[in-house]
This record gives structure tokens, sequence and C-alpha cells, in this order.
């Protein structure tokens, strides 16, 4: 019965719900792809967990269907913002959800499928060790040592592949967005109380770039106190010229690694060592034809 629950049934489910989960989710890698164009934009608030939070959003009228749907943004832009990212007219290509109204770009960043095929891929390998085991002499050993070595090799990369992919921005907008220099034309602390009474302040800076004026909330911010948001701006003031990363969506983000990001890079150059932990015990668990003899 264990061999059956924890070899069988538990890496499908873990897989139904990795493929499942998400906005979008892995499995709109099965979605249809549509042709799309910008013919408005809607402010709409929905909850959060902190409460109702106004959400600014285009909306896109799909070519083959008429229909109009709501675009679900890895940002939260303002609307000034939105309109010069998204003007009236403008051509795009996106996922349609089946289940909702809304409609994803097709090169959304928040669309990885790094974690959900290595976990597919080690649920599959899980299955047919346990189905193997009723038809080779595997001894208890042998199937705890594999089931580690499974573990060591797909958790650390499911774990890399959904930390270099989350974050605003996330850690590969040093390497993938492109990069501006702008110039700081002013800065405040916003102050807002959020769902359970606490009132966080978060820094918010505004830069010229080229002919407009865009202002975004400094990234890897994680306190809340106003001291905390003032050092943060007292990093540049106002004239300084900023270095900016580009997100799809138009979005500027401060172009300076943060703790999470840095992080991330720490865990990825540790990797290889869990994979070769990985692998020992994996060697262990299905040892040679020789040793097997």
């Amino acid at each position: 019965m264990p061999r059956i629950v924890f070899g069988l049934f538990a890496p499908f489910i873990i897989t139904v719900v990795v493929w499942f989960i998400g906005s979008p989710p892995a499995l709109s890698l099965l979605w249809d792809t549509a042709d799309a164009v910008v013919v408005g934009h809607e402010t709409y608030e929905a909850e959060t967990g902190y409460g109702l939070f106004p959400f600014n959003v285009p909306l896109v009228k799909v070519a083959s269907s008429g229909q109009t749907l709501r675009m679900n943004l890895p940002d939260v832009p303002t609307m000034d913002e939105l309109k010069i990212a998204w003007p009236l007219g403008k051509l795009v290509s996106v996922k349609l959800n089946p289940l909702s109204t809304a409609a994803f770009a097709v090169d959304d960043p928040r669309r990885s499928y790094i974690a959900p095929i290595t976990v597919l891929v080690i649920a599959f390998v899980v299955m047919g060790l346990t189905l193997a085991s009723y038809f080779i002499a595997l001894d208890t050993i042998s199937l705890a040592c594999g089931a580690f070595g499974l573990i060591f090799i797909s958790l650390p990369l499911v774990v890399m592949g959904v930390r270099w992919q989350i974050g605003n921005p996330p850690p590969t907008a040093h390497f993938f967005w492109p990069t501006e220099m702008a110039q700081i034309v002013s800065q405040e602390i916003i102050s807002k109380r959020i769902g359970n009474g606490t009132i966080r302040h978060t820094p918010i800076i505004k830069v010229k770039r080229e002919h407009f004026i865009e202002q975004f909330e400094v990234a890897g911010y994680l306190g809340g106190f106003r001291n905390d948001a003032e050092q943060v701006l007292a990093r540049g003031g106002v004239g300084t010229i900023m270095e900016v990363n580009i997100s799809p969506a138009g979005i500027p983000f401060e172009a300076r690694w943060n703790i999470q990001q840095i992080l991330t890079v720490i865990f990825t150059l540790l990797l290889p060592i869990f994979l070769i932990i990985g692998l020992l015990c994996l060697r262990i668990a299905w040892p040679s034809k020789r040793q097997r003899s």
C-alpha cells in the first residue's frame, strides 16, 4: 500500500497541482492562441488577501471570435503607463483561458515550463521505479536511495526555475530585459493601510524616459516603515541619472540587484552540489550488473 500511495498516487497528484496552479498555469501551453487588438483600458478591483486592490488592464478584441477580454498582466501599471505600453490599436498574440474571460500575452514572462516539466519527468521516473519494483527485485534501501536521489535532483531544479521567474522584477530582468538611462524627476513615499490594519510606506520614484515620465516602486523593497523608505530614496535625489530595466509590458524598474535576486544567484551556484548528491543516491539505488550479480 505505501508504494501505491507514495509511488503512484502522490506523484500523479503533485503533477496535476503543479500544472494547474499559477497565473497563467503551465497548462496554458495547451490553450488556444489567437490574434487580438487593444480596444480599450479598464480599472477594476479584485480581492488580493489584503483587501480590494485596483488593477489597470487593457481590453483586447479577439479577431477570430470578436470577444472582448481583459488582459492579465504581470505588472500593475498606472493608467498612464498602461496607455503608453498598450496603446489603442496595438496588435498582440494572446493565450485564451477556456475557463475565464482573461487573456494572457503569448510572451508573458510569468509563463515558465521549467518547474512543471521537471516535476512531470520526475513523476514519471518515480512511477516507473514503483511499477518496476513489482517485477524487479529492489530492496527497501535501493528504493529509499532512489527516492532521495530524485528529490535532490528535482527539488533544487524546481525551486531554481521558480525563483528565476518570480519577483518584481525577477532576476532574469538583469540578463534579458533591455536597459535605459533615465533621470529622476521626483520622489515620494506613499502610505497605504493594508488589509491587517498596518500602514505600509512605499518609496515611489518618477523618472523621465525620453519624452514621457513614468513612476515605479523601488524593486526589492521589503520593509514597510517610513524610515526604511526614506533610506531607500536617499540613494539618489532629483536630477540623478539612473539605469532602469524595461519589462515586457513597458514598465521601468530600477536596475539594481536586491537581496532576493542575489540569493537566487547564490542558490544557482550551489545547484551542482545537490545534483551530485542526487546522482550518487541514484547510483546506489541502481547498481551495475556486476554489483547485482
